[in-house]
């Protein structure tokens, strides 16, 4: 069963455009989330600790994946946005939480990912970042 830990501290840096969604510190480390909107591109660095997954998506894709995301009660991912090695699975529970598991996989033996749980405030603050005007 996968862990996923929840991000629920929400900042926007105005100057950099960058939205930083962060957990709580844990023993050792925390989880966070930094996503940016460049041209026709969202980057996405998954952070847990001092282990970083980096993504580069298309915006269009992501924005219509998030779109089609059905409510369920189950911790699960239905959709996946990138390719076949580099993706971002995603997944919408029922009170509104987003799933993001960011991944890198190697092949069929093994693959690396951060298995990230917005609330409702930090998914809505992620929409109004991805939703928001295109930059030029």
């Amino acid at each position: 069963m996968r862990q996923f830990r929840k991000l629920h501290k929400i900042d926007f840096d105005a100057n950099t455009g960058e939205l930083h969604l962060v957990g709580d510190k844990g023993t050792y480390d925390f989880p966070a989330l930094v996503v940016k909107r460049q041209s026709g591109y969202v980057m996405i660095g998954a952070y847990y600790g001092p282990l970083e997954v980096a993504l580069r998506l298309s915006h269009a894709n992501l924005v219509q994946t998030l779109q089609r995301l059905k409510p369920t009660d189950a911790m699960v991912t239905m959709r996946q946005v990138g390719s076949t090695n580099v993706y971002l699975a995603l997944g919408l529970q029922a009170d509104g939480s987003l799933l993001l598991c960011p991944t890198v996989a190697a092949d069929s033996r093994g693959h690396f990912t951060v298995n990230l749980q917005l609330t409702p405030e930090a998914h809505a603050a992620l929409d109004e970042l991805l939703l928001g005007v295109e930059e030029d």
